[in-house]
């Protein structure tokens, strides 16, 4: 697993790879965080597959902080979303990532579990250890559950 581009809130576009076309695309799953999710789109090309997510470790600053920077217009109610706690704005970092196609004859739940150890090694940190651990294995289990409904539509077609 590894990360091919990310950018953090206020930096330009981010350029997705040309694998990442509209004909590879599997569909999307949603990431949720802060009680507010957002959906993440999923490609395969060839045996890998792409996410770009658009909630990659984003942060959160206070309303206040936002409309010193003007971020926010106070008066008009104007942000980006309030998180659960209603003291914030965030500032949405997005990347994409990919992994090669796990094996799809394996119980869905190691399958999980193998993705979130590949993710918490390309972070860097143990998997036990992985910040909100289980929205990340909510989030990898929705993008099997994708893949598999998508493999057996493909294989269901060809006969």
């Amino acid at each position: 697993m590894r990360v091919i581009c990310q950018r953090r809130w206020g930096q330009p576009k981010l350029v997705k790879p040309k694998e990442c076309n509209n004909k590879n695309l599997l569909g999307s799953v949603n990431f949720a965080f802060f009680g507010k999710g957002t959906k993440c789109k999923v490609w395969q090309y060839e045996n890998t597959i792409y996410i770009l997510h658009r909630d990659w470790f984003s942060d959160c600053i206070s309303f206040d902080e936002a409309a010193e920077r003007g971020i926010i217009e106070p008066r008009h109610g104007k942000f980006i979303y309030k998180d659960n706690f209603g003291g914030g704005v965030i500032l949405r970092n997005e990347a994409v990532f990919c992994f090669e196609m796990p094996d799809m004859t394996k119980f869905i739940l190691d399958s999980r579990l193998d993705l979130i150890k590949q993710f918490s090694t390309m972070l860097g940190v143990k998997w036990f250890d992985l910040y909100a651990i289980h929205r990340w294995e909510d989030f990898f289990m929705e993008v099997l559950t994708l893949i598999k409904e998508k493999t057996q539509q493909k294989e269901s077609s060809e006969v």
